[in-house]
């Protein structure tokens, strides 16, 4: 009898994957116009939500996302009323999006290592958790950057000052970053310069190249397996018993 594939995880795989691509199209989009910020709050709130409909891996997983889901939408929506210092409701807020991005990250990985006969839909699975570590790493570099200003310098200048520390534009110049940090395309035109920032950096780049080589290449390799598997079951027909010469008596 064959494994059965997870064909539930259909649904919340792709609205993921949909929620994370709109969301990352949105910060640069976007980002620099008069709309920006309740547009990019608008699109991570799909992804809490989107996220929230994947993690169901138990009830402690379950109910640590909903808190975190609960505390990002308070952070996103009511900071600006709790706070008054634009760098204090920056901090908090990459902070608890890193918790959340972390767990939801854990909670996938701990669903694909599990599954023994990948389909599309585990494929789909895997990329969402290549989008998250980016975006993880992406707040994680925005809350180094809060802690210790001047972390990053853009163009040979301190990051928040060359953007004039707007918000959006620090977070649309270090989802940028980590995209091309974890891709280790490292254009070089932003770069960390203090330790924290330098250490933080370089783990994303290996976690990238590691997370690439071992379980996406592992799971496409399982998927054409069983795919292929799949295939002669179907092409091939059980051999024919030849009939026996008739016998003179």
């Amino acid at each position: 009898m064959s494994t059965p594939t997870r064909r539930s995880r259909r649904g919340p795989f792709g609205t993921l994957l949909a929620a994370l691509s709109l969301f990352i199209f949105m910060i640069p989009v976007m980002g620099s116009s008069e709309l920006g910020t309740p547009a990019l709050r608008l699109g991570f709130s799909g992804v809490l939500v989107a996220g929230l409909w994947v993690a169901n891996e138990g009830r402690k997983t379950l109910t640590l996302t909903a808190l975190l889901v609960l505390a990002n939408l308070l952070a996103q929506w009511l900071a600006r009323v709790v706070l008054d210092e634009d760098l204090d409701k920056t901090l908090l807020k990459s902070a608890l999006s890193a918790g959340y991005l972390g767990v939801l990250t854990v909670s996938l990985l701990r669903t694909l290592i599990t599954v023994r006969s990948p389909s599309s839909d585990t494929l789909l699975g895997g990329i969402n958790v290549y989008l998250l570590l980016a975006l993880m790493f992406a707040e994680l570099h925005i809350v180094i950057e809060c802690l210790a200003p001047g972390s990053y310098q853009h163009g040979g200048a301190a990051l928040t000052g060359s953007v004039g520390g707007a918000v959006n534009g620090v977070h649309t110049s270090f989802v940028y970053f980590s995209l091309v940090t974890i891709t280790t395309l490292g254009y070089g035109d932003m770069t960390p310069v203090t330790p924290g920032a330098q250490f933080l950096s370089a783990a994303e780049a290996v976690v990238g190249q590691l997370y690439v080589a071992i379980l996406i290449g592992g799971l496409v390799a399982l998927w054409i397996s069983g795919r292929t598997v799949e295939g002669r079951g179907v092409e091939s027909s059980p051999p024919q018993e030849p009939h026996a010469p008739p016998t003179d008596t």
